[in-house]
């Protein structure tokens, strides 16, 4: 320091210089190089400012050039000795400054005389000595210093693909700005990695900001610091931002695993505030590409490999600090790759649901703040919300196999399902299409997902339930708002679900616990279902404006049912599987297997009886029982191979209710023919149930037989099933089988009522005597004629009125029909009419008897008629009563007793209750007479 503050000695030197010492030097240099570079480094510091006056400059330039065209040593040590240079031109900031002289000492840098590692690492220092020096006007000198600086850093004139950014024309920067440089010498510079790794240094320093914020400190730096803010203004950090970023990438892409994760950390934040505040200024339109390079910044290193999944999770943290609009814009163009992405938060949940990044998180709960931020910040933007929720399902969905913790994956999905579940509330709006093509795709995406992925099987019993009920409500929201889509079918959400569910099922015998899952969003979609578009007077498509791509659809006998149907037999066929083998299946051993199992069963009998209560067309019913048929028949089996006797004791009673709702549906909603080909589905239902060891459901299967197939004409039976029918009808019970023709038949109809024979197909058989003849004109044994079914009355036959008859004479009369009557029916057939007993003898006065015997003497004529077969012809005999017979009569003190016997001929005509029958004061054996 004192030599340069000597003026006299550098007066000395300059005029020595100018005499022939620098000729010296000159020629000492192809000997003593290093010597001959250390001495020059002391006299331009000596001389001072008195070097820039005259032509001495160019004499010690000239000694330079020599060391910067010799060997490597050489140069290595003549970059040393031009420090000493950009030091004298210090003395003076207005010379150091102008534009001529920075081109001057950028001369021996911007061309390529580093050929080897260490000569490269002492370019840099003294290139960045330059930028140091230079302080607070590197911001103006930026394009003139910086930018070579950047592209010696990358090294092969890889600034110049910036394109490899997905950046926009715009940020495609022409790195070779120097003013002694070409692109030809710039595109051969070599690439050297440790140069590389102080170029983030460089880039470090290049945008700290003095009061920076979360800065993770702690980083080791080799090069050191500016003396002032160099992007001080959000202006020149828009300015000069592209190329920072296009040599962030470069470096990072090329050494960022050998660089230090404090000092990546300490740049990202940096660019990240620098950002914040250019997004707030008047320049936040020229934002927008800087971003997208930054956000691109991430995903290459992600996608790439290159830096610790910690270190990413930690840029992606930073990432999420910016304001949620800015995340949710669309403004930004995106685009990393050949993909565009719809907004900045979309990216980022593509950084984190990277399989590289997935595989090694082992922090679970800052990875799910992350992802639940990003996912509401996308949500934020109303308007495409839903685009963007399936975009981030349909990530999940790629990468759900290589989430190597279930419970991760859950927390995943329900962070997704809550937000789409608290956008719909706000918005009420389930469509992402148009008034003409409507689209459910986010929502069948969100719900499709726990499904297909078995979520259920994978994790705990308290998890599940809280799944289900995320599901249960995200469903009932979505069935509410598609039935307000004017273009949507009734109930299409539900054939939609269903067929995507169908067509991601598992051929793999299914866990019983995911088993139980679908029960449950059975039940749930069923519960949402309306009816209406199923029923007999109700049109599915009457009304509709298809859109252009569902002009087209295929008719379908269950309409929008049709899936929901087939992933009913599909689940019950599994349950079936399930239990066929109980005995041996390890899957038993698990815990809680009996009580999934039977709340699986429990709750499939429930979706059935809801089912069979609801749908009311024909065409429906006859398809839901083809398809239920066979699933449901292991079901009502009443042994125990099958699993279902050992673990549903209590069960029964809904067994009995399904059974009776199904019944019932045939019977009152199917209106087609009961013909052959209907028995030949539903046999295997009727022969479990036929035989079921529960009497309602027996007794429910012969009602159902006798109002159906029971009134058919003629039949073709199964085997089974007509061998069953058969041993039915000699257990004596009341069933009707149409035109069946067996051995057994004749025993069948010999042990079958008389009555039931001649009441045809009715359900409520009346026993009825036959007539019977006279027993004064009666020829013949009424027991050795021939009992028929179908007794045919004469048209001849002629009723006369009959006289009462004493007690005595009609027992007489009676004693030896009522033994002939018994043969064909027992004496408890007859109804026994008792009128009241008098409790005291009736006294009549002399008027009384006068007026009695005076009808006496007037009474008529009674007519009796054999009209017995053997009889063909009709007797009259006319009686006339005597008085004191009558008086004996009125004054017993008991009134005769009184039989009533139907005739076939009064019973058509008329069927008296027994209420009239003792109401009745007519005679009871109008063919039984006497006086």
């Amino acid at each position: 320091e004192d030599l340069c503050d000597s003026q006299d000695l550098s007066r000395r030197i300059i005029k020595a210089l100018n005499s022939g010492l620098a000729e010296s030097l000159k020629a000492l240099m192809l000997t003593q190089e290093s010597y001959v570079l250390k001495a020059w480094s002391l006299i331009v510091l000596v001389t001072g400012q008195g070097l820039h006056k005259g032509s001495t400059i160019n004499l010690l330039l000239e000694i330079a050039e020599i060391g910067f065209k010799g060997s490597h040593a050489g140069r290595h040590n003549a970059f040393i000795a031009w420090r000493s240079l950009i030091d004298n031109f210090t003395f003076d900031k207005a010379r150091l400054l102008d534009a001529k002289q920075i081109e001057l000492l950028l001369m021996v840098l911007t061309i390529d005389n580093a050929k080897v590692e260490h000569v490269a690492i002492q370019k840099l220092h003294t290139w960045w000595h330059l930028c140091s020096c230079i302080g607070t006007k590197l911001a103006v000198n930026f394009e003139m210093i910086v930018h070579p600086l950047l592209q010696f850093c990358v090294g092969n004139g890889k600034l110049n693909n910036a394109s490899d950014m997905g950046q926009s024309s715009k940020l495609v920067i022409n790195a070779s700005s120097g003013p002694h440089s070409s692109s030809s010498v710039i595109n051969n510079m070599p690439v050297f990695p440790v140069v590389q790794k102080l170029s983030c240094e460089v880039i470090a320093r290049l945008v700290s900001k003095i009061d920076i914020s979360n800065d993770p400190g702690n980083v080791t730096w080799t090069i050191g610091a500016l003396s002032d803010e160099v992007l001080g203004s959000p202006a020149i950090f828009v300015k000069h931002a592209p190329i920072i970023m296009t040599a962030l990438q470069t470096v990072l892409l090329s050494v960022g695993k050998e660089i230090e994760e404090n000092l990546v950390l300490h740049i990202w934040i940096s660019l990240g505030n620098h950002l914040k505040v250019a997004m707030e200024s008047s320049v936040k339109t020229e934002c927008r590409d800087i971003f997208s390079s930054y956000l691109n910044i991430l995903h290459s290193m992600t996608q790439n490999q290159v830096l610790q999944t910690q270190t990413i999770l930690r840029m992606t943290e930073i990432c999420c600090s910016f304001p949620q609009k800015v995340l949710a814009s669309t403004a930004y163009n995106i685009a990393g790759g050949q993909p565009v992405r719809g907004c900045p938060a979309l990216l980022l949940n593509e950084v984190l649901l990277t399989s590289y990044v997935i595989e090694n998180t082992s922090d679970h709960e800052n990875f799910i703040k992350l992802f639940s931020t990003l996912v509401n910040a996308g949500a934020s933007n109303v308007q495409e919300a839903l685009l963007y929720l399936q975009t981030v399902t349909e990530m999940m969905d790629l990468q759900a196999l290589t989430v190597t913790s279930p419970e991760l994956l859950w927390k995943m999905w329900s962070s997704l399902a809550h937000t789409l579940q608290d956008t719909i509330n706000t918005t009420n709006k389930v469509n992402q299409g148009d008034a003409l093509e409507y689209n459910f795709t986010c929502i069948y995406s969100v719900l499709l997902l726990p499904v297909k992925h078995h979520l259920s099987s994978k994790v705990s019993q308290a998890v599940s339930k809280t799944l289900l009920k995320t599901w249960k409500e995200l469903y009932h929201s979505f069935a509410r708002l598609s039935a307000l889509v004017a273009t949507a079918e009734t109930n299409f959400c539900l054939e939609e679900m269903c067929a995507k569910i169908l067509e991601n099922w598992n051929t793999k015998p299914q866990d019983p616990v995911n088993l139980e899952l679908m029960s449950n969003l059975c039940h749930k979609m069923i519960e949402c279902v309306d009816f209406s578009a199923v029923s007999v007077n109700q049109n599915p498509v009457g009304g509709l404006i298809l859109s252009p791509g569902k002009w087209v659809r295929r008719k379908r006998p269950m309409g929008n049912l049709h899936s929901f149907v087939h992933l009913l037999a599909t689940l019950q066929t599994e349950l079936n599987l399930i239990l066929s083998t109980f005995e041996d299946s390890e899957i038993v051993k698990k815990q809680d297997f009996t009580r999934t199992v039977i709340s699986i069963a429990h709750i499939l009998v429930e979706v059935y009886i809801k089912l069979f209560t609801h749908i009311t067309s024909s065409d429906v019913v006859s398809s839901c029982l083809k398809l239920l048929v066979i699933p449901l028949t292991i079901l009502f089996t009443p042994d125990t191979k099958s699993g279902y006797g050992k673990l549903f004791v209590p069960f029964s009673t809904k067994l009995e209710k399904l059974w009776q709702e199904i019944a019932q549906c045939i019977i009152g909603h199917y209106n087609g023919l009961y013909d052959s080909e209907f028995l030949k589905h539903l046999s295997p239902l009727l022969e479990v149930t036929f035989e079921h060891k529960l009497r309602p459901i027996k007794n429910q299967s012969l009602k159902l037989w006798n109002t159906t197939f029971g009134l058919a004409s003629a039949l073709e039976y199964p085997s089974q099933l007509k061998q069953i029918l058969i041993r039915i009808k000699m257990e004596k019970n009341t069933i009707i089988i149409p035109g069946l023709n067996t051995s057994n038949q004749a025993s069948v109809v010999a042990e079958t009522p008389f009555s039931e024979m001649s009441m045809g197909d009715s359900q409520f058989r009346v026993r009825v005597l036959p007539q019977l003849a006279s027993p004064k004109h009666q020829k013949g044994s009424l027991l050795n004629k021939d009992l028929s079914p179908a007794i045919k009355l004469s048209s001849k036959l002629k009723v006369f009125p009959a006289k009462i008859v004493s007690p005595k004479e009609a027992s007489s009369l009676l004693s030896g029909t009522r033994k002939r009557i018994a043969d064909v029916l027992p004496i408890e057939k007859f109804l026994r009419i008792d009128s009241p007993a008098t409790k005291k003898k009736k006294l009549l006065i002399d008027h009384q008897k006068e007026v009695l015997k005076q009808k006496c003497m007037s009474s008529a004529d009674v007519i009796v008629v054999n009209s017995s077969e053997s009889q063909g012809h009709t007797h009259e005999t006319r009686y006339q009563g005597k008085v004191s017979k009558y008086r004996r009569q009125l004054e017993s003190p008991k009134e005769p007793a009184r039989y009533l016997v139907r005739s076939p001929q009064s019973q058509l005509s008329y069927k008296p209750t027994q209420e009239s029958q003792l109401n009745s004061f007519g005679p009871v054996f109008p063919e039984l007479v006497d006086c």
